[in-house]
């Protein structure tokens, strides 16, 4: 039933989105052609209509992306226009007429989303805890939703991976979405071999997102199998529910992704730790965040949100009371959430930017 309202309320959308399409097309070839006959530039602009939405039916073609903020700045100068028209020059007028300014915007913005998410930054955190941990502390890299196959590469992931081994860690944090369902066998074999070359003194851990099984396709690239393989294969340790000693002021707590259920209940896992620790619980998706913090974790870090990616999902990810990105300072907990090193679906970036993060935890 889900489903069918979901579906229902798609086609709704991109019905209407066709139409407006439509007014637009019929509106500028009235521009360029005052001479033809109304009902030639009306087929006209059906036809064009036509041509420029079959596409938008796939929706991980990034065409949607461009048409829908076409739509979205051509939606915000509709309603300027009506406010201002009786005082607006007719050159400027006519440039509304043929959709100039939503063309020219939109070029802008989607220019600038395929650089943003092409070049990750550093992004850099420091914690401070009562816990009785070592003076120099710790310092923590974490990489999430990679996503391998969409933006980064061999050469541009080892790259980073070299950056963040010059920043020496003490433990490296793959924070799951490291492949999805459009990486292939090849790709996902690449993503492991370059990221477990990252030195640093505790190793490196990784915890499934909802992605790296390739569980949103019945077409698999590859098996749980060959991923597992690829993994430990390179001396990443894989953490499902697991509570791993780091040493003897570190624990770590590697959450089973929400997606993966079921999972044991944090409590249970932190049962297992000793409370005079420095408690991280590494969580791919960042739920659950008001029991944990009642339970005593000192830092939880999660990726899953992109940050939005495209604008303004974040805002409306905030609006539903969920951290969509940066940290947050609970009662109890700190909690840290990556953009991630790239993004799902679209090679596009237009809210917040890639990054893999650097978190250095120190006492008071």
């Amino acid at each position: 039933m889900n489903f069918a309202l979901a579906l229902i309320v798609f086609l709704i959308i991109m019905l209407s989105l066709a139409y407006y399409i439509y007014v637009l097309i019929r509106r500028a070839l009235h521009v360029f052609f005052p001479q033809k006959s109304v009902k030639r530039l009306r087929i006209t602009a059906i036809i064009l209509a036509i041509l420029v939405m079959v596409p938008t039916f796939n929706f991980f073609s990034s065409w949607l992306i461009i048409v829908l903020h076409i739509a979205s700045f051509a939606i915000v100068c509709d309603i300027l226009y009506l406010l201002t028209r009786k005082w607006l020059p007719k050159k400027v007028a006519t440039l509304h007429h043929i959709t100039l300014i939503p063309l020219l915007a939109t070029a802008c913005i989607i220019s600038y989303g395929y650089y943003n998410i092409h070049h990750p930054i550093k992004t850099t955190y420091t914690i401070e805890t009562s816990k009785a941990i070592p003076a120099v502390g710790y310092k923590i890299a974490f990489i999430s939703d990679l996503h391998t196959g969409l933006t980064l590469y061999r050469k541009g992931l080892e790259k980073y991976a070299r950056e963040i081994e010059q920043q020496k860690p003490d433990i490296v944090l793959l924070g799951g979405d490291l492949v999805d369902e459009h990486t292939t066998l090849d790709e996902l074999q690449m993503a492991f071999d370059v990221l477990g070359t990252i030195d640093s003194r505790f190793g490196t851990y990784f915890v499934y997102g909802n992605h790296d099984e390739s569980n949103y396709t019945n077409d698999k690239n590859y098996s749980k199998k060959q991923l597992d393989a690829a993994i430990t294969r390179n001396n990443i340790h894989i953490l499902d529910d697991t509570v791993t000693p780091i040493d003897k002021h570190f624990t770590l707590i590697g959450r089973r992704d929400l997606s993966l259920a079921p999972r044991k209940s944090a409590a249970e896992l932190m049962k297992k730790v000793d409370k005079t620790d420095f408690s991280l619980m590494l969580d791919h998706q960042p739920v659950e965040t008001t029991e944990n913090n009642q339970l005593g974790v000192d830092l939880m870090m999660s990726g899953h949100t992109h940050a939005g990616q495209i604008w303004p999902a974040g805002y409306v990810i905030e609006l539903m009371g969920n951290v969509s990105y940066g940290e947050k300072k609970w009662s109890n907990m700190q909690q840290i959430v990556s953009s991630g090193i790239a993004g799902w679906g679209y090679p596009i970036r237009t809210e917040h930017h890639s990054e893999y993060v650097i978190v250095t935890v120190k006492p008071q």
